[in-house]
């Protein structure tokens, strides 16, 4: 069976949403591939209020989701490893040798990163923003695991 990873900074947004979202999709579609997610760093933190809320509301189940940092086992068993952003696909090229494609660019042929919850924060230093940014990157995550059901099939 197939398994495609997501890999994010610390598994507890965008990976875990893209996993958690494709999940949910492959299997209303009776489409049987694994899916995972990691992070490159993944040190313990709760997943943002604002994270649950909006995945409440596509009633997906995260608590059982278990954060964790990428490993070369978890590697070897992925046929298809998508970074979030650029910094990832670097980080698992130097640490592992391994090659990925950006999630951006597989799922809206966009070669750009999908920006964590700090980025946006540091470009608008606006809470407000970032709190937006969420909301709106729930929903494209969605989006683009939706595109990427449609290349599988």
């Amino acid at each position: 069976m197939k398994t495609i990873l997501f890999v994010c900074t610390g598994n507890v947004f965008r990976s875990m949403c893209a996993e958690l979202f494709l999940k949910k999709h492959l299997k209303e579609k009776n489409i049987k591939i694994k899916v995972a997610s990691a992070g490159i760093i993944a040190k313990k933190q709760e997943i943002h209020p604002i994270v649950r809320e909006e995945l409440d509301k596509f009633k997906i189940d995260y608590s059982k989701h278990k954060q964790r940092k990428v490993t070369r086992k978890i590697l070897d068993s992925s046929d298809i490893i998508i970074s979030m952003a650029k910094v990832h696909q670097k980080f698992l090229k130097e640490k592992f040798n391994t090659d990925s494609i950006l999630f951006n660019e597989i799922c809206f042929n966009k070669d750009e990163d999908f920006l964590d919850y700090p980025d946006i924060l540091k470009q608008t230093k606006s809470k407000k923003k970032a709190d937006n940014y969420l909301k709106k990157a729930i929903k494209r995550i969605n989006k683009g695991v939706l595109n990427l059901i449609k290349l599988e099939s």
